[in-house]
């Protein structure tokens, strides 16, 4: 399966880039551009732009594509601790996750929800 990581800020782009999305100036990437069913994953969130921004890279959303759209993968099972990682402008941090073990070969997009401070 090949996977892209992209970021959401409100909502997923339609078609991301082969590698990675970019979206207010923050780059989401991860450690490799193919796994298999149950592997871990990282996430690297390098933050471009002007405003501080927090993430949790558990809490991330799995897209598969099916017919040229890009639907969730249900993981009703997923635990996640909520937490908020704080990115400064220039700075970049790596965070783990990990893929279910019963996905199927396909290609599949990370989704990482990211907040711009607010205070």
């Amino acid at each position: 399966m090949s996977l892209s990581a992209v970021t959401c800020a409100p909502a997923p782009p339609a078609s991301p880039p082969k590698d990675a999305a970019r979206g207010h100036g923050v780059e989401v990437t991860t450690d490799r551009t193919s796994y298999r069913a149950g592997d871990p994953m990282t996430l690297t969130v390098h933050n471009r732009g002007a405003d501080t921004v927090s993430f949790n890279p558990c809490t991330r959303t799995l897209e598969a594509e099916r017919g040229g759209s890009w639907s969730a993968f249900p993981e009703p099972a997923r635990i996640c601790t909520m937490e908020a990682w704080m990115l400064a402008p220039g700075e970049s941090r790596a965070g783990p996750t990990e893929l279910p073990g019963d996905l199927a070969a396909g290609r599949y997009r990370a989704v990482l929800g990211l907040r711009r401070r607010s205070w």
